[in-house]
């Protein structure tokens, strides 16, 4: 992983790279694990100075949980209304 202008890339952003590639490879990014990282995403925000929090945008969302409802997958459906 490369270097930001001032320094190393926070290990959550490494983190959310493995996963990326871990799911392009494999069968998806386990829901769980999509969590755990906005989670911990958050936390290094905030616990860096660089903000409150995050902000996720999810643009054409109904058409997603519509989706993922429609796999009759309670899970991932549940997974999208978490976030």
């Amino acid at each position: 992983m490369t270097s930001c202008v001032r320094g190393r890339l926070p290990s959550v952003v490494e983190d959310i790279s493995a996963a990326i590639e871990s799911g392009i490879l494999g069968s998806g990014v386990p829901d769980d694990l999509v969590l755990s990282l906005l989670s911990k995403a958050g936390d290094y925000v905030i616990k860096s100075g660089k903000g409150s929090g995050l902000l996720i945008i999810l643009d054409e969302l109904g058409k997603l949980l519509e989706y993922a409802c429609a796999q009759s997958s309670k899970t991932r459906c549940f997974s999208v209304c978490k976030i």
